[in-house]
């Protein structure tokens, strides 16, 4: 089941990270390959010497953001027993309109 979600979390977020031209014209996804570490405990830092294992990837503004000039980084990783993410968002104000999850 974790190797399923990790594939469906992996296309995610190939999809949502920065695209490369391939020189014809045609933009093709970056592919990233997450790497395995040992189960940590999360601490929301990234203070972890398992992170160091794991390469920052820039994830892509959305259409009506492109021209905005803030970043979000994101690394993964995966254990035997599950999936660790860690984001670096250069706005420091998070809002959502969800209201119930």
């Amino acid at each position: 089941m974790y190797k399923s979600l990790l594939i469906i979390v992996s296309s995610l977020i190939t999809a949502c990270s920065n695209r490369e031209s391939n020189g014809d014209g045609e933009n093709k996804s970056a592919v990233y390959h997450v790497q395995k570490a040992a189960d940590f405990q999360v601490t929301g830092d990234g203070s972890n010497e398992n992170w160091g294992k794991a390469e920052w990837i820039v994830l892509a503004k959305r259409e009506q953001f492109k021209d905005n000039p803030l970043q979000t980084n994101v690394k993964a990783l995966y254990s035997e027993t599950g999936l660790y993410f860690l984001f670096s968002c250069q706005d420091n104000k998070l809002t959502s309109s969800m209201n119930a999850d």
